[in-house]
């Protein structure tokens, strides 16, 4: 996790290259996952859209569905005292933003393949975590766009997802983390 308190005086921000095989990722808290301790118990859960879509509802898991597999780089930028944003330089980049999730969590902001949802998250396992106080929060998902950089850094992710205050813009609840 990294903090530059020069540009983000309150915002904290975690990095990571996830995989999956799902196609799908999501951000999650594995307080609302009890009992998924294997793909039996998983596969009852977050299989299929209609039980995506529940959590969705309910504010457990904010989908990240980009519909193809493979490992993706992450920028989990959280404000929890407002709405985190985009720098300059990083807005002209952005391909397209969903619209804001409800996210409810209990103290941890995890981030994952779908595949990797769990009631519990090992250290050293596919699923990248960020603390953060319980309560309910608005996230929004930017598609990035630095296919021109020959060379990526952390500096260049795939994905920004902004967690912050709820603004009272609504909630998305569709599965297809962007257009309609």
């Amino acid at each position: 996790m990294s903090v530059d308190p020069r540009i983000y005086p309150t915002v904290m921000e975690l990095r990571a290259v996830l995989a999956t095989d799902s196609g799908r990722y999501a951000l999650w808290d594995r307080a609302h996952f009890p009992g998924i301790v294997d793909y039996d118990t998983w596969e009852r859960e977050p299989l299929e859209d209609v039980d995506v879509e529940r959590h969705i509802a309910s504010g457990h898991l904010v989908p990240i569905n980009i519909r193809s597999d493979g490992a993706f780089a992450f920028t989990l930028r959280l404000d929890q005292t407002g709405s985190p944003a985009v720098s300059f330089e990083e807005r002209r980049r952005v391909l397209v933003e969903s619209e804001p999730y409800r996210f409810v969590t209990n103290g941890n902001a995890d981030l994952s393949g779908l595949e990797h949802i769990a009631d519990s998250v090992r250290s050293d396992g596919p699923v990248a975590t960020m603390p953060i106080a319980a309560g309910v929060y608005e996230v929004r998902i930017c598609l990035m766009d630095y296919d021109d950089i020959a060379t990526r850094t952390n500096d260049h992710p795939d994905f920004i997802v902004l967690i912050g205050r709820p603004s009272g813009a609504g909630q998305r609840l569709s599965v297809d983390s962007f257009g309609d």
